[in-house]
């Protein structure tokens, strides 16, 4: 009989932790169950999608109601590694950190990412998607940041032509049938003359006393 002993498989370092630094304190969070990785995802590309609609400007993203409740849904599918139990924080504080959310949700290092419009002041988005560095969080979940950016760029470029075909088969309304208005003659009245005039007033315009 070989009594080789079989080498211990070590175990799974389930321990890893995304820190987060928030009004002096540090929050470590574990990655979220498998169950939310859909959700996680979804969000994250509506989440990108409003960032290449403001032109890759985080200033204009946080002034977003719905970018900043997607970035609060994200950040609440995470439980903490001291109580799984609990997920997420309050995300108000870091909402005059933009350079931090950048780094959280949208990139580490927006590098030569560029933006302008052109002479139809239409949106151009310049991006080296090869050298696209990831934000943290998806870095954190091991997700394919490039993927989800162009997902995120179809998605915007996909609302953009939805609003154009919107207005172009917009009714136009038609305005309210306009009834003409009849004239009507205002009643004849006698022409007072001069003479007329003295007989029932004085020289000087007043009325003769009875």
């Amino acid at each position: 009989m070989n009594n080789t002993a079989i080498p211990a498989i070590p175990a799974l370092d389930l321990k890893k932790s995304l820190t987060i630094a928030c009004n002096g304190q540090q929050t470590e969070f574990l990655n979220p169950p498998r169950s939310a990785r859909s959700q996680l995802r979804e969000k994250f590309v509506e989440l990108q999608s409003y960032w290449c609609e403001s032109g890759f400007s985080t200033g204009d993203l946080l002034g977003n109601d719905r970018a900043w409740q997607l970035m609060k849904d994200i950040i609440a599918l995470f439980p903490r590694k001291d109580n799984p139990a609990v997920t997420g924080f309050d995300l108000e504080p870091l909402q005059t950190d933009p350079y931090q959310l950048e780094r959280l949700f949208l990139t580490q290092d927006k590098g030569e990412i560029t933006a302008y419009r052109n002479v139809d002041d239409e949106l151009q988005l310049n991006v080296f998607i090869d050298t696209f560095e990831s934000c943290l969080i998806l870095e954190f979940c091991c997700y394919e940041a490039r993927l989800i950016l162009q997902d995120a760029n179809r998605m915007f470029r996909d609302r953009q032509d939805a609003k154009v075909e919107e207005s172009i088969t917009e009714p136009v309304k038609a305005e309210p049938e306009r009834i003409p208005k009849v004239a009507v003659a205002a009643e004849a009245k006698p022409v007072e003359t001069t003479e007329d005039a003295e007989s029932s007033t004085g020289s000087k315009g007043f009325k003769k006393a009875a």
